[in-house]
């Protein structure tokens, strides 16, 4: 059996369109689930314990790119060099396939108008 994660990023709402990110993105990932539950699972909580020294956390992209909440740590330019290298790392390393689209919004409602 396949299992999915998905994320959004940016706004759906056409009515106003942020001129400084104009997008909408769908994306996520499809691997087994036997895959998600064990060897993938493991693999994230090593990368988050050896990085934070705990499991609980959430990558959420949003909080480590403002250096917000559990990720203020992130300031220090070393250490945030050394996460963004190891997650790389394990990213590329993990077995996966993507998923994505991303609309231009602007484009889109000019294009379909109404029934957009």
């Amino acid at each position: 059996m396949k299992v999915m994660f998905l994320d959004e990023s940016g706004d759906h709402n056409l009515a106003v369109i942020d001129p400084q990110y104009p997008i909408f993105v769908l994306g996520g990932v499809i691997m087994d689930l036997e895959y998600a539950e064990g060897p993938l699972t493991t693999a994230l909580n090593d990368f988050k314990r050896e990085m934070f020294g705990y499991t609980d956390i959430v990558l959420h992209t949003a909080d480590i790119t403002r250096n917000r909440g559990r990720f203020e740590n992130l300031k220090d330019p070393a250490l945030r060099c050394r996460f963004y290298r190891r997650l790389n790392s394990l990213m590329g390393s993990l077995c996966y396939s993507v998923v994505a689209c991303a609309i231009r919004k602007d484009y889109h409602l000019g294009r379909y108008g109404v029934a957009a």
